[in-house]
């Protein structure tokens, strides 16, 4: 029976609530544990006193704000928040802690203080509650064969004030790196990720690294700046890096705010790029570029120094700039320009320079038969130098008239015959030049354009005179013109 009575006196105890997440943890909730402290009482202690008056407090540990210690007295325990040389003070709510009763206790009672069954359920039930308020966020080994996350964090920023300061919400700081890693290809990263996909059951599309930026509702009226990047990449060197000149050999570091890396040992792959700008929206915008390359400060590399370079280490590239329909849609619309400015005047050394290159094709090539060839052979339909565009008139049209196509100079062109009404089989033509062709006298060959207008085969042209102003032909074919059909006659004429 006496056995009995000793385990009803000891207190049933539960599981502890945990102050996390609710709240922050402080030894004013785990309790500071004193080691095998032990004195007594030197007066009795009744069941709502908060005041303990023993023979020595010494052992106890100090006593701080958000500190607490428990003393254990016959099978009372008491949370003390205050202790002095020979007292220890508490609350009423504190007398009888942890599901012990508050009672009375006579003079010369023993005072203990030692590990009791809160410090050790306490702390239990905060490393529970932050093993299941974190998990799956926090997780650095997630269950195999599940998609529960390693690492995930969700936060919530200001709403109102002026922090006035740059804001990390998540950062990684690394304060110091001398590492020697040896070879080249040992690098030394700030953060790794490694990801390892492929598998029977895989299905998708994979992103290693994915950073996501949203704008939901529009910033501050006042607000000066409203940049918004999803991801950045910053690289600063602010040490000189054992170079000796600025040249090609003696200078010494490389600094890439990027660097993306595509390599591949499989076979049939359908694409391998550097890099994709999916650039696009159903809003509108003033500017839209897929890359946009900006040079900042006044220092220009004195080597090298361009906005967009294509180079290579191994295999070259078949094609410096492709325009292409690989991702099914044209390019570029078709109000739109290969390679162009926004119109603003500026002044440049040279347009396009490939003069140190061996050109075994075309150097440029365009439609309608237009070429220059890589050792500089030209082959132009039309070419408009504005002020030289002659004037043309003719007969046997009926009401039509002659014009000169819009790319037309003195020297080639394409003269347009527009008959109206009853034009007949024959007529003259009289081609005037802007401003003179030649000095002496001026020489014309004219040929019908196969393709272009109704023409018999083959339109008759005979030159009847020319001079340095003009040129006169006669033109014919075999029946008259017909009305509302096009006639088109090439002309090249030189000047002596």
């Amino acid at each position: 029976m006496r056995k009995l009575l000793f385990l009803l006196a000891i207190p049933l105890l539960g599981q502890n609530t945990a102050i996390f997440p609710n709240g922050t943890v402080t030894n004013n909730d785990l309790l500071i544990a004193p080691f095998r402290f032990q004195t007594t009482l030197r007066s009795q202690v009744n069941p709502t006193d908060t005041t303990i008056n023993v023979v020595s407090t010494t052992g106890l540990p100090a006593l701080g704000a958000g500190k607490a210690v428990v003393v254990v007295i016959d099978n009372e325990e008491i949370r003390i928040t205050g202790i002095t040389s020979n007292t220890l003070t508490t609350i009423l709510a504190n007398r009888g802690f942890d599901g012990t009763v508050a009672a009375s206790h006579v003079s010369g009672s023993g005072v203990f203080g030692y590990l009791t069954p809160w410090h050790h359920n306490q702390m239990a039930a905060e490393l529970i509650a932050i093993e299941n308020n974190l998990y799956p966020t926090v997780l650095m080994n997630p269950p195999a064969n599940s998609i529960s996350p390693g690492f995930k964090t969700t936060q919530t920023g200001p709403i109102s004030g002026n922090q006035n300061q740059a804001i990390d919400y998540n950062s990684i700081n690394i304060l110091s790196d001398q590492a020697n890693s040896g070879p080249v290809a040992n690098y030394v990263r700030g953060l790794n990720v490694n990801m390892h996909i492929g598998g029977p059951n895989m299905s998708g599309p994979r992103v290693g690294i994915a950073s996501n930026l949203t704008l939901d509702a529009a910033s501050s009226p006042t607000s000066s700046n409203r940049d918004y990047v999803a991801s950045q990449g910053v690289c600063s060197i602010n040490a000189t890096d054992n170079g000796t000149a600025p040249t090609i050999g003696s200078a010494r570091g490389s600094c890439y705010a990027f660097n993306g890396v595509a390599q591949s040992g499989a076979l049939n792959l359908f694409e391998l790029a550097g890099g994709e700008l999916d650039v696009g929206g159903t809003g509108s915008f003033a500017v839209r570029f897929g890359l946009n390359v900006v040079g900042t400060y006044t220092q220009q590399g004195t080597a090298y120094d361009a906005g967009l370079v294509v180079g290579a280490s191994t295999a070259p590239w078949k094609n410096g700039l492709l325009f292409t329909h690989l991702n099914s849609a044209a390019p570029m619309s078709t109000n739109g320009c290969a390679i162009c400015t926004d119109g603003v005047n500026d002044t440049i050394a040279t347009g396009l320079d490939f003069s140190s290159y061996t050109i075994s094709g075309n150097f440029l090539a365009g439609p309608g038969g237009i070429k220059v060839t890589g050792t500089g052979d030209g082959w132009l339909r039309s070419l408009s130098v504005i002020g030289n565009i002659p004037s043309c008139s003719s007969t046997g049209l009926g009401t039509g008239t002659c014009t000169l196509d819009g790319f037309s100079t003195n020297s080639a062109g394409s003269i347009i015959l527009s008959p109206i009404g009853s034009p007949s089989s024959t007529g003259n033509i009289t081609l005037t030049f802007n401003g003179g062709l030649g000095v002496h006298s001026t020489s014309c060959n004219f040929t019908y354009k196969n393709g272009s207008g109704g023409w018999n085969v083959p339109g008759q042209f005979q030159t009847i005179s020319s001079s340095t102003v003009s040129a006169l032909f006669n033109w014919g074919q075999a029946g008259n013109l017909t009305a509302g059909l096009t006639y088109w006659i090439d002309y090249e004429c030189f000047g002596r």
